[in-house]
């Protein structure tokens, strides 16, 4: 819970955008961020980020074995 206010200032330095703090049922205090305009933004962010350091990603790859 520490490092919940340092990775939202670290996804919003990368584009992220959130609204809220939002209510969430049964905490007492409001809590959930959504991201703008969807769910699909925080990926777009991270991948773009990724990229940027020199990240391959792959995908539907099948393991060599070991």
């Amino acid at each position: 819970m520490d490092e919940v206010p340092e990775t939202v200032r670290w996804l919003t330095s990368l584009g992220v955008v959130f609204f809220g703090p939002m209510p969430e049922p049964p905490h007492s205090k409001p809590r959930m961020h959504n991201i703008l305009p969807n769910s699909r933004a925080y990926i777009d962010a991270l991948w773009r980020e990724a990229r940027r350091l020199g990240v391959q990603a792959m995908v539907n790859a099948r393991s060599g074995g070991c």
